[in-house]
C-alpha cells in the first residue's frame, strides 16, 4: 500500500483511516496485487476513509494466504470457514469448484470495523463470460455462502433467494453474491447484471422491491447518458427482499474493459453528483484527480499498477440517498503469464 499513496489524495484517505489501512493489509503478501483491489469512498461523508476490496483468484498466491490464515492457530471461525471454502473450491470435481469461480473480501474499514470479519463475495465460475447466467442455483448459493461464512444455513433465506431468483426475467445475469458475518446480518447480497436504465423499474417491479421504484429510476436517469450500463445490489433476508438498494453505474458492460473507462466522463459524472448534493466539493477535488488514467511503477518488486475508477454506485434505503465511488487497482508483475497478461490489457 505504501507504493500507492502517492497517487491517492489526501482528500480521499489520509490519517487515521490510511494507518487502519495499513493495518489491515500489513500480513498481506506482495502477491496479493497481482489480481486487483480497490477502494469504496463514501461521497457525503468528510472523513477521509476508504473500505477495502481484494479480489481473490483461485489456485493463486493470495488464495493460498488466505487459506494459511484460516488454518493458523487462532483463527477465528469466519477466517476457517472461508479457508475451507477456498481449498474446497480449488479441488477438481467438488461441490464448491462448480459454484465459485473466485470471490472478493471487503473490509469494513472506514469507520474502524476492520478487525471485524470481512465481508465475502462469491464470484460464479464463469463470471468473465457475459454469455453466462451466472449463479442460477439460490440453493447451491445459500450453502456455498455458509460454508464460506461459517454461518449456519437457513431454510428461510434459501425460500427468499429461491423466490427471488424465480422473479428475476432473462438476459440478466448474478456473477457475484455475498454475505456480511462480521454485521451481525442475515442478508445475502445479489448483484443482478446485465441492465440498462430502462429495465430497472421492471426488474424492481417484478422482484417486489418495498422501495420507491421512482427513486431508484430518477436515481439512474439522472447519469443514463454518461454510465448507461446499471448492476442492482439487492439485498434479501430470511423475511424477502430489503429496502436496501444499490444501483451501480458503469460505463462498459464488460468486466474486462473498465479499464478502459473514459476519465473525461467520470469527471462528468463527479460534477454532476455534486450539482445534485450527493458528493462533498472536497470528495470531488480527489475523484477529480483518480478519473485521471494513471500508473504507478514499483521497480523494486516488478509491479506496474494501473488505477482507474470503476463505478458508481447510489444507495437507496429508505428516505436516505448515498453515493460512494469505486476506485480499482489492477497490477501487473513482469512474471506474469501472457494469458493473465492479457486480463489487464
Amino acid at each position: 500500500m505504501t507504493a500507492i499513496r502517492p497517487c491517492i489524495s489526501k482528500d480521499l484517505h489520509d490519517g487515521q483511516p490510511w494507518e487502519r489501512l495499513l493495518a489491515c493489509t500489513r500480513d498481506l503478501p506482495a502477491e496479493a496485487a497481482t489480481y486487483w483491489f480497490g477502494f469504496e469512498y463514501k461521497l457525503q461523508d468528510p472523513l477521509p476513509a476508504a473500505d477495502l476490496c481484494i479480489g481473490v483468484r483461485l489456485h493463486s498466491l493470495i488464495s493460498r494466504h488466505y487459506a494459511d490464515r484460516g488454518r493458523a492457530a487462532g483463527a477465528d471461525a469466519a477466517a476457517a470457514a472461508f479457508a475451507q471454502a477456498l481449498l474446497e473450491s480449488e479441488r477438481d470435481g467438488s461441490f464448491l469448484s462448480r459454484v465459485i469461480g473466485g470471490a472478493i473480501v471487503e473490509y469494513d474499514i472506514s469507520t474502524d470495523l476492520g478487525s471485524r470479519s470481512p465481508g465475502i463475495f462469491l464470484a460464479c465460475p464463469e463470471f468473465w463470460d457475459r454469455g453466462k447466467r451466472g449463479h442460477t442455483d439460490p440453493g447451491a448459493l445459500c450453502a456455498a455462502l455458509a460454508a464460506a461464512t461459517g454461518q449456519p444455513e437457513c431454510d428461510k433465506q434459501r425460500q427468499s433467494l429461491e423466490m427471488l431468483f424465480n422473479a428475476l426475467p432473462s438476459g440478466v445475469r448474478i456473477p457475484f453474491a455475498g454475505a456480511f458475518p462480521g454485521r451481525g446480518s442475515r442478508s445475502v447480497r445479489v448483484l443482478v447484471a446485465g441492465l440498462e436504465a430502462d429495465d430497472v423499474p421492471g426488474l424492481l417491479q417484478r422482484v417486489n422491491w418495498p422501495g420507491s421504484i421512482s427513486a431508484a429510476t430518477a436515481a439512474v436517469s439522472g447519469f443514463r447518458d454518461l454510465a448507461p450500463y446499471i448492476t442492482v445490489a439487492i439485498d434479501v433476508g430470511p423475511d424477502g427482499v430489503s429496502p436496501r438498494l444499490g444501483l451501480e453505474m458503469f460505463q462498459s458492460p464488460s468486466l474486462l474493459d473498465r479499464f478502459e473507462s473514459s476519465p473525461e466522463v467520470w469527471q462528468r459524472f463527479i460534477d454532476r453528483l455534486v450539482e445534485r448534493g450527493l458528493c462533498l466539493p472536497a470528495k470531488a477535488v480527489g475523484l477529480r484527480d483518480t478519473a485521471r488514467l494513471q500508473f504507478v511503477a514499483d521497480p523494486a518488486s516488478g509491479f506496474r499498477a494501473r488505477r482507474v475508477i470503476n463505478h458508481f454506485k447510489i444507495g437507496l434505503h429508505n428516505d436516505s440517498v448515498e453515493a460512494k465511488a469505486y476506485v480499482a487497482f489492477s497490477t501487473m508483475p513482469a512474471t506474469l503469464t501472457p494469458a493473465i497478461r492479457r486480463l489487464f490489457r
